[in-house]
């Protein structure tokens, strides 16, 4: 007598609903995971920017060191009071004449956005001490910068008078599918 093995139809059926019913619950979760990973990893970069600049004018000893937004129109080692946009990529170069360009950020991609308050339009200058003032001398480079993707979900980098930047939720924030950072 012969034995069947192997699968029905109506099995294989079942099989696929099921793996069907799973994957349309995980993907959404997974699509709010890869958003948030994202937005953090920007904010990290940016941080990341302002501590290599802060090195960098602490090793240089006797220059500044300027992160300012990177303007088209710019040739790159001037920041231009007043009408930066963090949105275009940020720079980062020497101060003295040289102008020696360390490091230029491309605009962030996927639907972020960065926004400024306080002074940071025009930049952060770096002191040799590692504290930080406007470019130029123009008092001190207090402010914020907000990273926001297409959900609304946001990441404030505040500039300390040292030099330090720390992330955190701006105030107010939903947390719906927002996690902490």
């Amino acid at each position: 007598m012969k034995v069947n093995s192997g699968f029905t139809l109506i099995e294989l059926i079942l099989v696929v609903l099921v793996l069907a019913l799973l994957s349309s619950l995980t993907v959404p979760a997974m699509r709010s995971t890869y958003l948030n990973g994202k937005l953090r990893t920007s904010a990290n970069e940016l941080v990341a920017t302002f501590a290599y600049a802060r090195s960098e004018a602490i090793r240089l000893g006797n220059q500044t060191v300027l992160v300012c937004p990177d303007l088209a129109t710019s040739a790159g080692t001037t920041c231009i009071t007043g009408s930066g946009d963090w949105n275009d990529g940020w720079i980062v170069f020497e101060s003295d004449s040289s102008g020696k360009i360390f490091q230029r950020h491309d605009p962030l991609s996927g639907g972020l956005t960065i926004a400024q308050q306080g002074s940071l339009n025009q930049g952060i200058e770096y002191l040799p001490n590692g504290m930080i003032r406007t470019p130029g001398g123009g008092g001190l480079g207090l402010g914020t910068l907000t990273i926001t993707d297409g959900r609304g979900c946001t990441r404030a980098l505040i500039m300390a008078m040292t030099g330090r930047v720390r992330v955190t939720l701006p105030d107010g924030q939903p947390q719906s599918d927002c996690e902490v950072p």
